[in-house]
Formats: C-alpha cells, sequence, structure tokens
C-alpha cells in the first residue's frame, strides 16, 4: 500500500518553521503535488472495506497499491529479499533499543 505524497499535520508542522515567504509558496504549491489526509487515506479505505475487494479477493490478495486503489506493480527495490530482511532486521533492532 502505498498512499502517494500526502499533506500531514507533520508537514504543516515543517512548513510552519519556514521563512515566512517560503510558506506563502509552500502553501500555494502543496496541493499541486501532495494529496489531502482524506484522499491518502482512500486507498487504506478501499482496502479495508470495499465490497469490490471482498467480492474479488484472489485479484486483490497481495498486490500493490497506490493511489486511489490502482493495481500497481512494486518496483524493483520493493520486491528485493536482502532488503527485506534489512529493513525487518533493523526494525527488530531500533524496537528492541526502544525496550519494545
Amino acid at each position: 500500500m502505498h498512499p502517494g505524497g500526502v499533506k500531514t499535520i507533520g508537514f504543516d508542522g515543517l512548513i510552519s518553521k519556514l521563512p515566512y515567504v517560503l510558506q506563502v509558496v509552500s502553501n500555494w504549491a502543496t496541493p499541486l503535488v501532495l494529496s489531502s489526509w482524506r484522499e491518502g487515506a482512500m486507498s487504506s479505505a478501499f482496502a479495508a472495506a470495499s465490497k469490490e475487494v471482498r467480492r474479488e479477493r484472489e485479484k486483490y490478495q497481495g498486490v500493490y497499491l497506490t493511489p486511489v486503489a490502482k493495481i500497481t506493480t512494486p518496483s524493483k527495490y520493493a520486491l528485493d529479499e536482502r532488503l527485506a530482511t534489512e529493513l525487518h532486521q533493523t526494525t527488530e533492532e531500533v524496537l528492541k533499543d526502544l525496550g519494545l
């Protein structure tokens, strides 16, 4: 699942730290390149609650969805088993370091 570029509260916080002129430019340009948080959630909501997904379970099982709910072929990096293992191991180490 990939929500695409999404304008979040965290992004707004980052923009608020920029000089005023850059804030104005960013507020103008952001809607051209980023989706709203609602649009960003659409693919997840579709996958979780769509009647189409329930009806065509085999079609959607294990697929990669991009905005909005389009079945897409993942990049070669997303399919790289070595990178997947590295990500898993790094995540386990971070969680262990955090005591989780």
